[in-house]
């Protein structure tokens, strides 16, 4: 379970998670169902005319394979004894989740604003394996303490394994959002964690997102993280690799909705083991995390944070605004022996104090990054640098707000400018930065024609939102079928065009399409890899190579 992939495996590993519908068991057997509601009674049966009245009931009752449906309202938390709000120690199996859902349409709040004992404090402590959170919320929980360090919205220890978070929304603790404190494989997905605040320890500690497990294959992918007064991510003392993707970090470092300093105030600290190279993983050992495709604007310290990491990590596709230092490579323990030679390309550096800091040139590899000779981003690239929306609400299948903040306008230069890593893209290369950029293309059924073929598939698709390909009737790529995009269908009828040339495609609406190469820059940078590892050394992939945590989303085989 907790055995990882070497790079030269050259997995890849198509995820489909149709959010809409959910997750089969995959066992054959009849899956029960129980419900929790505010006011019910947890001597009852648990069924929808019976419901209980707590999440820790229902977790007794559960088996492998089934799914608890939660009905809104507000879960209160009290009394100065317990030190767990809820903890969930029944696993699932492969296959065979136990399910923990929001009630569609609606949103439980577990409020943990008076449980208040004599210690630190968890919302959720998740020791099981093979479960699957989606659309609660979780607040409040208290720094009761003061002579010890945070407590935690969710904290996922003992070993805990396999699990999806989804959809979450964590704020107003006292601690992070959510803490891996040990445990792999665990996927955070299409969640927000702000606001999060301890004031005891000056805010030194609550971040959005934490992973320092020492176990490989922690993932995070669409999430957000804002007003945390240490950082948005933090991956310190993690000997297990993590994937950060496609998420925001913006504002982290201050007392929440202040400008007052508080915590570091790192939009993604992306890995270190403090200044004691004593406690430093071996060389060979030291994780390689991979950072690719988010968005980080607004934090009080930096952008991207290598935090004195003993080794190499991967940063690509990011993209920093407005940070003190955009990218901060910060490796100054030893680096004859532990050096910090990253691998950077794609990135866009821009309106920072430094768009690159503290970097040994000898060490790391960069290209293909606006910081390098003859790049450069300036204003007129982008659609708007306004921010406005950012906290907004997500997309109907979870997903981030489509806005047009730091995308790339029609026109820069930065469009089709990028080296290929295996994400996928829209033109003839990577754009550099966290969006690419989509043109305008009426040949909606990529038959290499404009015609009426595609007037139909707009005509049908006509006032639909949250588009993030062609197939719907999105010509002009701003998400929404509409009359602009007739206006482009009208334009380009009777052209004979090839279709944009993708190598995956896009994700339709309603589910997340997740192309993963695990590790995907070894088919393209094998040589580049291999140099960037001392002899000897392994870069682990992001799921365990022997049947794939994200695989089994699909029911499809990883394929070596």
């Amino acid at each position: 379970m907790k055995s990882c992939c070497d790079w030269r495996c050259a997995i890849t590993t198509v995820v489909a998670l149709t959010l809409a519908g959910g997750l089969s068991s995959g066992d054959g057997a009849r899956a029960a169902e129980y419900y929790v509601a505010v006011g019910g009674n947890d001597g009852g049966s648990g069924t929808a005319g019976n419901p209980f009245g707590s999440l820790a009931r229902a977790q007794q009752a559960v088996s492998a394979g089934d799914t608890v449906w939660i009905h809104g309202g507000t879960y209160e938390f009290s009394g100065t004894t317990d030190d767990i709000g809820v903890l969930f120690n029944k696993s699932g199996s492969p296959g065979a989740r136990i399910n923990y859902w929001a009630y569609p349409g609606e949103t439980p709040v577990f409020d943990f604003f008076q449980l208040t004992p004599q210690a630190r404090v968890r919302g959720f402590s998740v020791r099981a394996d093979w479960l699957h959170f989606r659309g609660l919320e979780l607040r409040g929980v208290q720094q009761i303490l003061t002579n010890v360090n945070e407590s935690w919205g969710i904290r996922v220890e003992n070993g805990a394994d396999n699990n999806v978070f989804e959809r979450l929304d964590l704020h107003h603790n006292e601690g992070p959002g959510l803490f891996i404190a040990d445990g792999g494989n665990n996927l955070v997905l299409n969640s927000d964690s702000h606001h999060n605040y301890d004031p005891d320890r000056g805010g030194e500690n609550a971040d959005g997102f934490g992973s320092h497990s020492n176990d490989p294959g922690n993932t995070f992918i669409g999430n957000r993280a804002w007003e945390n007064s240490d950082d948005g991510y933090d991956l310190i003392n993690s000997r297990g690799q993590v994937v950060i993707r496609d998420s925001w970090s913006w504002r982290n470092g201050y007392v929440p909705e202040t400008n007052t300093a508080a915590g570091n105030g790192a939009g993604f600290k992306a890995g270190g083991f403090g200044l004691n190279s004593g406690t430093f993983p071996a060389p060979e050992d030291v994780p390689v995390n991979e950072i690719d495709g988010n968005l980080s604007f607004f934090n009080r310290a930096q952008g991207f944070y290598a935090n004195h990491h003993p080794g190499g990590l991967i940063f690509t596709n990011n993209t920093s605004y407005s940070n003190p230092r955009g990218f901060d490579l910060l490796n100054d323990v030893e680096p004859a022996t532990w050096p910090a030679d990253h691998f950077l390309r794609n990135n866009v550096s821009i309106g920072n104090g430094a768009e690159l800091y503290n970097a040994n040139q000898a060490l790391i590899d960069d290209e293909f990054n606006t910081w390098n000779e003859g790049w450069d981003a300036t204003p007129v690239d982008f659609v708007t640098l306004s921010s406005a929306g950012v906290d907004g609400p997500r997309q109907l299948d979870g997903s981030l707000p489509r806005l047009d903040f730091l995308r790339l306008a029609a026109g820069s230069d930065l469009i089709d400018r990028g080296e290929a890593t295996g994400r996928a893209y829209w033109g003839t290369a990577l754009d550099l930065g966290a969006f690419e950029f989509r043109p305008a293309d009426a040949d909606l059924n990529r038959d290499g024609a404009v015609d009426g073929g595609d007037f139909l598939i707009w005509q049908r698709g006509l006032g639909l939102e949250q588009q993030t390909d062609y197939s719907g009737g999105d010509a002009d790529g701003n998400g929404v079928v509409g009359a602009t995009d007739l206006a482009v269908w009208q334009q380009q009828y009777g052209q004979l065009t090839g279709p944009a040339a993708r190598p995956v495609s896009e994700p339709a609406a309603g589910a997340l399409l997740v192309v993963i190469a695990l590790p995907w820059v070894a088919w393209r940078h094998a040589d580049r890899l291999a140099a960037l590892r001392p002899l000897g050394r392994t870069v682990t992939s992001g799921v365990d190579c022997h049947g794939g945590r994200l695989a089994e989303y699909a029911g499809r085989e990883t394929t070596h």
